[in-house]
């Protein structure tokens, strides 16, 4: 038994890791931060579109997004975001007003995450750079 648990411990700590590392530890926080301020731009997008919103509304649209976020769906979440925002909005604002915040809030979440997407895909990760800086 304590073979066993000490084995799951071990698998838990693996992927945390990299973590470790202060550089790294402070890069993810600040990708996490900089993910929460894009969160936080729902109140700007929705002043944007003179939508009023409550700040309780606000933070419905949010859980509503985070719950969608772990479905299934297409590349972006596309249509589950939307649902998403249209339900929490519900009651609050029409339909039209609900489709329009959803279409601009999910563009303003997706459209900064492209060019890093990009950067990865072409193996130009700020990770990748920096240990091959170092190795020479």
């Amino acid at each position: 038994m304590e073979g066993r648990l000490r084995q799951i411990v071990f698998d838990a700590r693996t992927p945390l890791g990299p973590v470790r590392r202060p550089r790294v530890f402070a890069e993810v926080g600040a990708a996490g931060l900089a993910t929460r301020a894009l969160d936080l731009a729902a109140a700007a997008v929705a002043k944007a579109l003179g939508l009023g919103l409550p700040a309780a509304v606000l933070v419905l649209v949010l859980m509503s997004i985070e719950v969608s976020d772990i479905m299934p769906t297409l590349p972006g979440q596309l249509g589950t975001f939307e649902a998403a925002v249209l339900g929490a909005t519900a009651g609050v604002l029409s339909q039209a007003e609900g489709v329009a915040f959803a279409l601009f809030f999910h563009a303003q979440q997706v459209l900064p995450q492209i060019p890093l997407g990009m950067m990865a895909m072409a193996g130009n990760s700020f990770l990748r750079d920096r240990s091959k800086r170092n190795s020479t």
